[in-house]
């Protein structure tokens, strides 16, 4: 791969299987619904990427072949794994390839701010967090990475970023916690996204306003 000067952020993402994401947001939201969120919170989050293509390159790692997002690309599978493994596969090959950074973004987040993003990147730790209030994480940034840096990691749990700074500073590096943005997991947090963005999921529309 030609070498460049740009941090390359990996955007993951579950395919949108209807059952198979944000089950959790039941009974608030059906499974198809549920799945179309996710499609919808994915597809945002590319758009945002591109948008930021002076400071970044994009790629989109999914757990599965979908065509659900015919403009994300480069489009890449993850390897197989449980999530640390996947993650440190992502990171070490893009740092392997001569980046100078490589982030892992979630795609649970909604309107997460530019500067939240970019902060991550301008980190001078060997690897960045940005922390969500529920223990866990939504974006990773690393400059260097070890092969044991998730090790005992419990994924899914309060514990999640806690467990995954022990792992990285008993690896030797060093490491910083960015600034805090709330994913979309469960019913309650139904409640950040704008109530357009949401009546559009229960009507079966594609009609919310692009900046909604």
């Amino acid at each position: 791969m030609k070498a460049t000067n740009k941090p390359l952020v990996i955007l993951f993402a579950k395919a949108p299987q209807i059952g198979s994401v944000k089950t959790r947001l039941s009974p608030s939201l059906t499974p198809a619904q549920a799945a179309e969120l996710h499609r919808r919170l994915v597809d945002r989050l590319w758009r945002q990427l591109n948008s930021l293509h002076a400071y970044l390159d994009a790629e989109l790692h999914t757990d599965l072949p979908t065509g659900a997002w015919p403009e994300a690309a480069p489009h890449r599978l993850q390897t197989s794994g449980d999530l640390g493994a996947r993650m440190l596969f992502a990171l070490h090959s893009a740092l392997q390839n001569q980046r100078p950074k490589a982030m892992i973004l979630g795609s649970d987040v909604y309107d997460l701010p530019d500067d939240h993003l970019l902060s991550l990147l301008h980190s001078d730790a060997d690897i960045a967090f940005g922390a969500c209030p529920d223990g866990g994480y939504w974006g990773i940034a690393c400059r260097r990475v070890h092969r044991e840096m998730f090790l005992g990691v419990r994924w899914s749990t309060p514990h999640t970023l806690a467990d995954t700074i022990r792992a990285a500073q008993r690896c030797g590096l060093t490491t910083q916690i960015g600034p805090a943005w709330r994913d979309i997991d469960t019913p309650q947090d139904l409640a950040l996204l704008p109530e357009p963005f949401i009546l559009s999921l229960r009507e079966g529309t594609n009609s919310e306003n692009p900046r909604v």
